[in-house]
């Protein structure tokens, strides 16, 4: 079992570079409560996203190549990450285990929100609940419990994105799943389990 996520601890934000302490600084007030405040948590990442200025460098050292670099990724809490796939390159279908942030920087992030209804233990009906293109300036947040989703990029629908995802804590702890789009199989990730990156990428088993 994992045990609750420590709250955001001040000294934790003192090496931060000023905008990511800005955002951590925000995310602190909205998860004081019983539940995370998360339009609130929306609005700091758009923030960040939309300041270009600090965060083109950053973009640029990733380049064109699909991946991610953390930019603040403590082994307990909020995680942030700087995210990109190609052309083309959707991820798998996944949940989380823990609250979970979009916000894009650059081009068109296609955001897929699913719900799924078992037909057996390794078969899911995956019922697609929303289709959004979001661009810059938007976020995406979905709560445990209500995360099944997957993201990326279609082809013709805008550039591919370059995107801002912060994890409400660090979500290989925890037991979560992922689905095949195609046949609606599910498995189940054990922690430490990132899943497949993409949704072209072999099922296991």
């Amino acid at each position: 079992m994992v045990s609750p996520v420590p709250a955001i601890a001040p000294r934790e934000l003192t090496t931060l570079d000023a905008p990511v302490r800005a955002l951590y600084e925000r995310v602190a007030q909205a998860i004081e409560g019983d539940a995370p405040d998360m339009p609130a948590i929306a609005a700091a990442m758009v923030a960040l996203a939309t300041d270009h200025d600090y965060l083109a460098p950053r973009v640029r050292s990733l380049g064109d190549r699909p991946g991610s670099v953390g930019l603040h990724v403590p082994a307990r809490g909020p995680r942030l990450t700087l995210v990109h796939r190609g052309d083309g390159q959707m991820g798998a279908i996944h949940d989380h285990g823990c609250w979970v942030t979009l916000a894009c920087i650059t081009g068109i992030e296609t955001h897929r929100h699913f719900r799924a209804a078992a037909t057996s233990a390794q078969l899911a009906s995956l019922e697609l609940i929303t289709d959004r293109a979001v661009g810059p300036g938007e976020a995406v947040t979905m709560l445990t419990g209500d995360d099944i989703h997957a993201h990326g990029h279609v082809a013709e629908r805008g550039e591919a994105a370059y995107v801002l995802i912060m994890t409400g804590d660090d979500q290989r702890l925890y037991r979560r799943r992922e689905w095949d789009t195609a046949t609606g199989r599910v498995r189940v990730l054990e922690p430490g389990d990132g899943g497949r990156w993409l949704e072209s990428d072999p099922f296991p088993g």
